[in-house]
């Protein structure tokens, strides 16, 4: 559970469930959501950075590691790696980072280009300074307009009251 909790948010069906722990006297009013984690690849990872602190420093250019995916914890260096990223709601979501490796051939520090592509890009607000929604649907945004309040359909009858013929009694209906 502590686990599940320490994600602070997943997706399911494409839809982003932000999570908290219950606490007495919560209420079901919105919270400002200001960190949600999110997956992310690290593309075409230099060999040398294929280690615990090597992608934990790469990914560390988008937000906090938190954890590797089972392929990548395994350290064999393949296209892409894995990772858990608990990111603030101004993440910048940089395309690519560049790190230092020593040129093989020449000794040199040159460096390489690690792409980052992001499973999902949470929505959120620069008004609010937090996650839930765009800025465009924020009710801080001077140019917002709520949207008119939907009008309720009508209730079918859900069998607690059952129809009467003129005269009050219940109606028989038959075939015709």
């Amino acid at each position: 559970m502590k686990k599940v909790l320490a994600l602070r948010s997943i997706q399911i069906g494409g839809k982003r469930l932000y999570l908290a722990p219950w606490t007495d006297g919560a209420s079901f009013q919105k919270n400002v959501i200001k960190k949600v984690s999110t997956w992310i690849k690290l593309v075409d990872v230099p060999h040398s950075y294929w280690t615990r602190e090597g992608l934990k420093h790469i990914a560390s250019a988008v937000g906090l590691p938190l954890s590797l995916d089972k392929q990548t914890a395994t350290l064999n260096p393949m296209k892409y790696a894995g990772v858990l990223v608990e990111i603030q709601y101004d993440c910048a979501y940089p395309k690519a980072v560049w790190v230092p490796v020593i040129d093989d051939e020449t000794g040199e520090v040159v460096k390489i280009r690690v792409g980052i592509d992001y499973s999902s890009v949470p929505q959120s607000c620069s008004f609010c300074r937090a996650f839930g929604h765009y800025d465009s649907r924020c009710e801080k945004n001077p140019s917002y307009v709520k949207p008119p309040a939907k009008e309720k359909a009508p209730q079918k009858n859900k069998g607690k009251e059952k129809e009467k013929d003129v005269a009050g009694g219940p109606v028989e209906k038959t075939r015709l």
